[in-house]
């Protein structure tokens, strides 16, 4: 990487990954991409299972299980459905304080 250019890094609750894995594949991986969608703060995601489909071939069908999958768990939440939808990948209590990506 050359001076001036950002790198591709997003993060994610070390302390929530176990739990977001115990909801499937699918869900999880959904989960990474929404990751990868957010912004600097690493918590707002316009990504959604559109990008699951795109960037990963899993079926529309099978990719919007797995968002509703999210969306009734405590790891996401929905801040705005419809066409463009947008969600928080919410963090542990001690997220800030222990900075454990």
């Amino acid at each position: 990487m050359t001076k001036g250019q950002k790198g591709d890094f997003f993060a994610i609750d070390r302390n929530q990954w176990p739990g977001v894995c115990d909801l499937g594949m699918n869900a999880a991986l959904l989960y990474l991409l929404m990751a990868r969608g957010t912004g600097p703060k690493n918590l707002i995601s316009r990504w959604s299972a559109k990008s699951l489909g795109t960037y990963a071939g899993i079926a529309r069908k099978r990719a919007k299980a797995a968002r509703e999958i999210l969306l009734s768990s405590p790891y996401v939440k929905a801040i705005r459905n419809g066409k463009s939808p947008k969600y928080e990948l919410t963090r542990s209590k001690d997220f800030d304080q222990n900075r454990d990506f």
